[in-house]
Order: C-alpha cells, then sequence, then structure tokens
C-alpha cells in the first residue's frame, strides 16, 4: 500500500506499507521534497524497486491513492509485472467525492454555517460539557476515515441533534451564562434558530 502526505514542514512524505493476513507492516518512507516534477515515471520507478525489495513473488496487489500520476504509475506497474493487480484506495475515492459535493456552492454555505455551531461549542469546555447534557452524553465532532467524510458525519451528527442544541440555547442557565454574551454566541444561536438552515441541511444529507 502507498500514501502520501504533507509533513509540518511541507515535506512529501511517501509511505509503504505491507497487508497480510497477520496484519500491516510498515516498509519505509520516502522524502519526495526534492523531486521537483513527481511524474507517473517517477511513481512507476519506486513502486517497481519496491516490489524489487520484497520480492514479486509475495505481491499480490498495489493499493495506492487516486492521483493522476500515481495512478498511471500503478497502471504502468502491472503492465510490467503481469500477475500484479492494482487497484485505487476505496477511503481516497470517498474522500474526492466528498471534496466535490462539499465544494458545491449551495452545500459549501451550509456547511459553513453548521461550522459555526462546533467552532463555538468546541472551542469552550464549558460549553462542551454543557451541550452534552441535552445530547445524552454525544459528541458533535466525528471522526470519519477521512477529513471530508469527518465534515459530513460531524454535519449528520448536528442535524440528528437539532432539537437537542434548540434546547439548550433557549434554556436559562444558558442564557445566564457569560457564554451567551459573547459575540461569536449570536452567530451560532442565528443558525440553530433558522427552520432555512434546518431545511437546507436536510437537502444536504439527500444528496
Amino acid at each position: 500500500m502507498c500514501d502520501g502526505w504533507k509533513g509540518a514542514r511541507n515535506q512529501h512524505i511517501i509511505n509503504f506499507l505491507i497487508y497480510s493476513p497477520r496484519g500491516i507492516i510498515f516498509k519505509k518512507s520516502i522524502d519526495a521534497s526534492s523531486v521537483t516534477s513527481r511524474t507517473a515515471e517517477y511513481y512507476f520507478n519506486i513502486m517497481d524497486k519496491i516490489v524489487d525489495e520484497i520480492g514479486e513473488e509475495f505481491i499480490v496487489q498495489f493499493v495506492t491513492n487516486n492521483k493522476a500520476a500515481i495512478k498511471t504509475g500503478g497502471k504502468m506497474l502491472i503492465q510490467k509485472r503481469r500477475h500484479l493487480y492494482w487497484s485505487a484506495c476505496f477511503a481516497h475515492c470517498l474522500d474526492l467525492i466528498l471534496e466535490e459535493t462539499g465544494n458545491k456552492k449551495s452545500v459549501r454555505r451550509v456547511l459553513d454555517e453548521a461550522k459555526k455551531i462546533t467552532s463555538f461549542i468546541y472551542n469552550h469546555t464549558w460549553t462542551i460539557d454543557y451541550m452534552k447534557r441535552y445530547t445524552q452524553g454525544r459528541e458533535l465532532l466525528r471522526p470519519g476515515i477521512t477529513r471530508f467524510a469527518t465534515n459530513f458525519i460531524t454535519f449528520e451528527s448536528i442535524v440528528r441533534s437539532k432539537q437537542a442544541l434548540k434546547e439548550m440555547v433557549t434554556s436559562l442557565e444558558w442564557r445566564r451564562s457569560t457564554y451567551a454574551r459573547k459575540a461569536a454566541r449570536l452567530d451560532m444561536m442565528e443558525v440553530i434558530n433558522s427552520s432555512q438552515f434546518w431545511k437546507k441541511a436536510v437537502n444536504v444529507l439527500k444528496i
């Protein structure tokens, strides 16, 4: 399995892992930061070298992300090594679909409105604890397998907690708290009390 990411110093790191019935083993990392042109040929060469290091007879399939150059490099690999299979990572494909959906203007506006709710609540310990009284201990922020999946899972969680959030911001304790007087609170309450927001939110989840 091949996966690329950017480090804290903007390094371009490519990780290689081996998956087997016994579990996942980390093989190696390559720092490709100095490579000016990461072409299909470049990715093919490093994948081909990894196959040689492990042993072609021990490999069944190569899984990579869906980036065009890596995808083409993977196809070049299986053209050379006929018994190998290549496939794109399902999680990455899903992430691309959700990213494209989230970038639509109508969807982006609703997601940005929902972010006002989580941004305010999760910026204060008291508001997190107070929210959980109404959501029966459930979090609004929910981790997903990818960044964009996390955005949509959290959004779905907010919609499910609609009634709890409405009850929270209309409670006497909330209105008397110092947090209720913060400027960002007004933005959040405007979203929670907006029937148009909830209507659009339900429509987004139907996409």
